[in-house]
């Protein structure tokens, strides 16, 4: 006899969340699923809130934090970004090869400054100052570092590389990220309170 005969009423009908059985062992079987479902979320819950806890620890590396956190210099001074790799013999050595240049970014993961220069321009000697001022020195470290003489700019050389780096005028500063970027371009002289923020934030 139906379940609507035996009580005189309208049809049962199952609610939304309600799971209809034919037997106790289907029953039986949906509960031991369910138990098991919500052990494996448990798990992988307590899992990811214990590598959350770990990440956020005192003491706790990352590999982003390898490359983000400034480790400050001996003797103090600006902090000069850490690397997970050893900077490659070259780095923060001005080279006047371009092939070079590249090959020591490219191969290093560094990031690159190009100053493109020449013996008349007033503003290129300026740029020395801020060049070789300490803390932009240290910065520059993690560099490759390439400068273009352009005083004779009927070179072929340098008329290949004026053009490829669509530069206008003197003094022209280009930087570049690791991965090959133009980020920032410089066409005038440029003091080190202004240098040295631009270089710091390129990785």
């Amino acid at each position: 006899m139906s379940a609507a005969r035996r009580t005189g009423g309208e049809p049962s009908v199952a609610k939304p969340c309600e799971v209809r059985y034919d037997s106790r062992m289907q029953r039986r079987a949906h509960r031991t699923l369910f138990r098991s479902n919500v052990a494996v979320a448990g798990i992988a819950l307590s899992a990811a809130l214990s590598v959350g806890c770990a990440s956020t620890s005192p003491g706790a590396t990352t590999a982003a934090n390898v490359v983000d956190v400034p480790t400050p210099p001996e003797g103090g001074g600006t902090a000069t970004p850490s690397r997970a790799l050893p900077l490659p013999p070259g780095a923060g050595k001005w080279l006047r090869d371009e092939p070079a240049a590249q090959a020591l970014a490219h191969d290093g993961k560094l990031p690159l400054v190009i100053d493109f220069r020449a013996d008349w321009c007033a503003a290129c000697h300026e740029l020395d100052k801020t060049f070789h001022d300490a803390a932009v020195e240290r910065e520059l470290g993690r560099f490759a570092l390439l400068t273009v003489d352009a005083t004779n700019d009927d070179d072929p050389v340098v008329k290949r590389l004026i053009e490829r780096y669509h530069v206008v005028g003197l003094p022209t500063v280009i930087v570049l990220d690791s991965v090959g970027h133009e980020v920032h371009r410089v066409q005038d002289f440029v003091a080190v309170k202004d240098f040295l923020p631009l270089v710091t934030a390129v990785r």
